[in-house]
C-alpha cells in the first residue's frame, strides 16, 4: 500500500490567520479570548510554536464568517468580504445576480486597463 502523505503549508495558514485578523480590526489576545482560547493561543500560531487543530480551525473560520475552502483560497484577498457579497447574491434573482455580474465586469475590466 502506497504511503501518501500531504503537507500543510503552515506559513499560509499563519499569514492568512494574520492577515484576517488585523482586517477584522482585533488583537491576537482579543483573538483567543473571543474563541475561549487560552490568552496566548492565536500568538503561538503566528509565531510558529503550535498550529491549530481542525476544530480550533473550523471555529477560526466561523470567526471570520468564512467557510474553511474561502480560508485556503490564495486567490481571495479579503475571503470574509466576499464571503458576505456572495451571501447577499444568494438572494437575487436571476436579474438581479445578472446586473451583479455586469458590475462586476465592467470592475474587472477596469483593473485589467490598469495592469496594462
Amino acid at each position: 500500500m502506497e504511503n501518501k502523505t500531504h503537507s500543510i503549508d503552515t506559513a499560509f495558514i499563519r499569514k492568512r490567520i494574520t492577515m484576517l485578523r488585523e482586517l477584522k480590526g482585533v488583537s491576537e489576545r482579543q483573538m483567543s479570548l473571543d474563541l475561549d482560547l487560552s490568552k496566548n493561543y492565536i500568538t503561538n500560531i503566528t509565531h510558529s510554536y503550535s498550529m491549530p487543530s481542525v476544530t480550533v480551525l473550523l471555529a477560526i473560520c466561523n470567526y471570520f464568517g468564512i467557510s474553511p475552502m474561502d480560508f485556503f483560497d490564495n486567490e481571495l484577498d479579503n475571503p470574509a468580504l466576499a464571503s458576505r457579497v456572495i451571501k447577499q447574491a444568494r438572494k437575487l434573482d436571476d436579474n438581479g445576480l445578472n446586473a451583479v455580474l455586469s458590475v462586476a465586469n465592467a470592475l474587472n475590466s477596469e483593473v485589467d486597463e490598469k495592469r496594462t
